[in-house]
Parts: structure tokens; sequence; C-alpha cells
């Protein structure tokens, strides 16, 4: 430890902190700032000329003014009770010189290398010899895109009972209305049958208006789990697809006639009561299943109908998704 009470090793320690700043300052390349250590600092005063640093001629104390009148090292005449002694390692003087230096963090490129010790640079014309030659790097190539898990074949019997886990039904929009915090969402009140109601929140927005859902017949899903969009509960999914040309969107339809609350059934069997919930698990099944072919919604290769007719996708391409 270095011991600040006699003025000689005060002057050898103020001599080691001053050539500490020094090679800290021509190492970093970066200029000392105000210790956040410094009691003072908040008031910014440094900055002003209320704040000097005056160099004690006997001891080399730095006296700060006007917060002190005189050197706290010299003020104790012999004889009296010595100040106790200001002890410090320089390990702890370093750390604390360190924080004096505006820095970035280091990164993995700071990290030594195996090359054996390379020496400090002094300036400029030094750095720039020191400096290692970076190689060309080459551009990172773009991220490929994950490639779809292939559709699972179902036998017609499969295809029935998972089909049956979804209570998919023809339903009545009203009262079309903005999402009131996002553009891209629209809500209706639908009407899914025996009197009753629930909320639908859909991506529509872009691809319909509300005039034209207003009072439209669609196809909708009334057992999956409630969701919220935006702070708005959705209750009951609107099926509809993309298509793969004009990424136009259309939702599905019955054909005319239907009314609110005609099970969807697949085409060659008979509407199969459905679970209260359709969980998680059973819909992640089925959605890879529904298809677009010939404008008409199809689930595992078979067409989904209402008591009139097939269900309908008008004006998007074969083999386009349903969601």
């Amino acid at each position: 430890p270095i011991c600040c009470a006699a003025p000689k090793r005060a002057m050898q320690s103020i001599a080691a902190v001053d050539s500490m700043i020094e090679e800290l300052r021509d190492e970093l390349g970066v200029p000392c700032r105000i210790d956040p250590s410094d009691k003072w600092a908040h008031l910014n005063l440094i900055a002003t000329n209320t704040v000097t640093k005056v160099r004690c001629p006997t001891c080399g104390y730095l006296i700060t003014r006007p917060f002190e009148r005189e050197c706290t090292m010299c003020r104790f005449a012999p004889g009296r009770v010595q100040p106790p002694q200001f002890e410090f390692s320089l390990a702890d003087m370093q750390a604390r010189l360190q924080a004096m230096f505006q820095t970035k963090p280091p990164t993995a490129s700071d990290k030594p290398t195996n090359a054996g010790p390379q020496k400090r640079r002094t300036g400029k014309k030094g750095a720039a010899a020191a400096a290692p030659a970076q190689e060309p790097q080459a551009p990172k190539a773009a991220p490929q895109p994950k490639a779809k898990a292939p559709v699972p074949e179902l036998s017609r019997e499969e295809a029935i009972t998972l089909f049956a886990k979804g209570k998919i039904h023809a339903s009545a929009l009203r009262n079309v209305r903005p999402h009131p915090q996002a553009e891209r969402l629209l809500i209706a009140d639908v009407e899914i049958g025996g009197g009753e109601s629930k909320q639908l929140v859909a991506g529509l927005s872009q691809h319909y208006t509300c005039a034209e859902l207003e009072g439209k017949i669609a196809i909708t899903v009334s057992n999956l789990k409630p969701a919220k969009l935006v702070k708005v509960e959705s209750q009951v999914m609107c099926l509809a697809a993309t298509d793969l040309d004009s990424g136009k969107v259309s939702v599905c339809i019955p054909t005319d006639g239907a009314v609110p609350g005609d099970r969807v059934f697949l085409q060659g069997t008979e509407p199969q009561e459905a679970p209260a919930v359709c969980t998680k698990r059973f819909w992640e099944r089925i959605v890879p299943q529904l298809s677009v072919r010939d404008g008409v919604a199809h689930f595992a290769g078979l067409p989904m109908y209402t008591s009139t007719g097939p269900v309908l996708v008008p004006h998007i391409s074969n083999h386009a998704e349903i969601h």
C-alpha cells in the first residue's frame, strides 16, 4: 500500500496516480472525464471558474477551492495528532481511474490472441502500425426460410373424425366496425345460430370494408378457445384463404340459402356433434388439411359442404391454404 500521510510519500503517490492517468489516456485514446464518485460532480462546477484545483507547494496535495481553504495535509502542526493514513493499493486505484474514462464495453474482437504480448501504442502512427490488418469478410448469406413440414395423409375415417372436432358452421356478420386500436383489424358481432351471438376480431380491413362484410354469411369456427387481439377478445374464427398469386384474401362462404347455424360437413357424410372446445392440439392438425380446389374448400382432399351445397372460396387459386 501507499501511505499519503508524510509529504514525501504524498508526492510519490500523486506522481504515481498522475502517471496512471497519462498512461490510460494514451492507451485508450479518450479524454478524462469527471470522476463519478466525486460528491461535487453532480453540480457540474468543474466546467465553470468557481472551482479550482491548486497543488500545495509543500506536500503536493491538490486543494479544491473554495471548498478547502488550506491544505489538509499541512495544517497539522508538529506535535499534534497526525491525520489517519490514507492507504490504498495500486490495483484499487487503477480500477477507480478506469471509471474516469469513457470507454465502450469489450467485444469479441477485443479479446487477446495467442500471438504474444503487444507493445502499447503511444501515438497515431504507432496505433496504425500496431493495428492488425483485417481480412475482408465474406457477406453473410441470407437466412433460408424453413421448409414446411409435409401434410400428413389421412384416411377417410381419420379425416371425418378429426374434422368433427371443430364446430364449423355458417354465421352472419353484424355490426362490423373498425378496431379502435388496430387499423388492420375489424370487429363484428357474429350470429352463430340458435339466437346465440359471439364476437369476432379478424385482420380483414385491408381486403374488405365494413359495408362489404355487413350482413355477410361466412364460415366460422365457434368452439376454439377465445383469444385477445390488441386487447379485444375474439370468440369466433372466420375461415379465409389467401390467393397464391395476388395475395388477395377471401372469406369462405356457403352456397346461397344457408342460414346461421348450418353445420359444415364433408361430402358424403353427415354433420356430427362437436365437442364444447376444440383444443389447440386438434386445431393445429386440422388447419394444414384445409385448402382450395376449383373454388371449393376442401379438408384432406374431401369437399366441404353445408345443407345448401359446397363451401365456396371465390377468386382464389388452387392449392391455396385456408386459415
